[in-house]
């Protein structure tokens, strides 16, 4: 059985399209889980009209999807979990047979990251991508094996929503579990405007990062890297006119220090140069990742240069042009293709 997980709050439209759509998928045995995080209105009716079946819990307070996808992981019938967003869903109509199928045959592996697209329509064509191993997915599609969801301890409560799936991942990663891109089967995730803000979320991106580090990092590579995602911070701040969400975050992170502290167990080295070679390496097979040589200065720039530098963000104040810019390893964006789009 296949657990279909989705937490959401005041999307009843997105949910009911989602659901529909879901309804294609091929696979003989589903379960569908559905964790109202304190919408204004129950969404137990929407639900009912798509899957009248499915289990429906309500809850009048909303504490975040962190915490409701952490619930979803203990109670799940299914032995996969497809924790999906309540504005995504799959676009193949057999995407959760071919993913059984390859958990089934691979055995290391903890999660398949789905690839991603990210805007209200698709393109006729997205760009080729290789299937590897990375150090973490996108919580809107991917498929969990219960198993390692359930023994790594579900998400963070007090990250609430941003980098809970990264420090998630990091906990996987040392548990022995591998996480595989699966670039051949696609999520399309419609980027509902309803309850997102693009200042609060960059916030808790950096935030919640930082507080990931002092929990994972050694102290050495705490303090550099720390730095570096507080420096990045600080210009963005400037460059997208943020310095109050800016000194928000550093506050909240600050009050939650002690929180990170008791839970902080450093990665040991091996660890570490695991994580590094998904982070910074095109890697294709689990073996790679089992003694791993350090990622050399070349490398760190290579991937500098081609990756960092390109990297998905919001264009500075000073630039009028619309829409985003740059590309992400598992994430396809709206942005990409009406750019390419453009007449010369």
């Amino acid at each position: 059985m296949v657990t279909i997980l989705i937490s959401t709050k005041d999307r009843p439209g997105e949910l009911e399209q989602t659901l529909r759509a879901l309804r294609r998928q091929d696979y003989p045995r589903l379960e569908l889980l559905v964790i109202d995080d304190g919408s204004a209105e129950s969404q137990e009716a929407i639900v009912r009209r798509s899957w009248p079946e499915a289990r429906f819990i309500r809850h009048c307070e909303a504490r975040g999807q962190s915490l409701r996808r952490s619930e979803g992981f203990e109670i799940a019938q299914g032995q996969y979990i497809l924790q999906l967003d309540d504005d995504s869903a799959p676009l193949e109509d057999d995407l959760l047979r071919r993913a059984v199928t390859y958990l089934e045959t691979h055995q290391e592996v903890g999660v398949i990251a789905f690839r991603i697209f990210n805007g209200s329509q698709l393109p006729a064509v997205l760009q080729p991508e290789q299937p590897r191993l990375v150090s973490s997915f996108v919580g809107c599609g991917a498929l969990l094996r219960t198993q390692a969801a359930r023994a790594a301890g579900g998400y963070l409560a007090f990250f609430g929503s941003e980098w809970e799936e990264d420090e998630f991942s990091l906990r996987l990663l040392r548990a022995g579990w591998a996480i595989s891109f699966f670039p051949d089967l696609l999520i399309h995730h419609r980027l509902s405007p309803q309850n997102r803000r693009r200042a609060r979320t960059w916030m808790r991106s950096f935030r919640n990062k930082l507080w990931a580090m002092v929990i994972h990092y050694p102290a050495r590579r705490l303090f550099l890297e720390g730095t570096w995602v507080l420096a990045l911070a600080a210009w963005d701040a400037l460059r997208l006119l943020r310095p109050i969400w800016f000194l928000v975050g550093i506050g909240q992170m600050v009050a939650f220090l002690p929180q990170a502290l008791r839970l902080r167990c450093p990665m040991s080295d091996p660890e570490m140069r695991r994580y590094d070679a998904l982070r910074f390496r095109h890697v294709r097979h689990w073996e790679e990742c089992e003694n791993p040589a350090p990622v050399t200065a070349s490398e760190l720039w290579r991937w500098f240069c081609t990756r960092w530098r390109n990297r998905a963000r919001q264009r500075s104040f000073w630039d009028r042009r619309p829409g985003d810019i740059g590309k992400s390893g598992i994430v396809s964006y709206e942005h990409e293709y009406v750019e390419r789009e453009e007449p010369s």
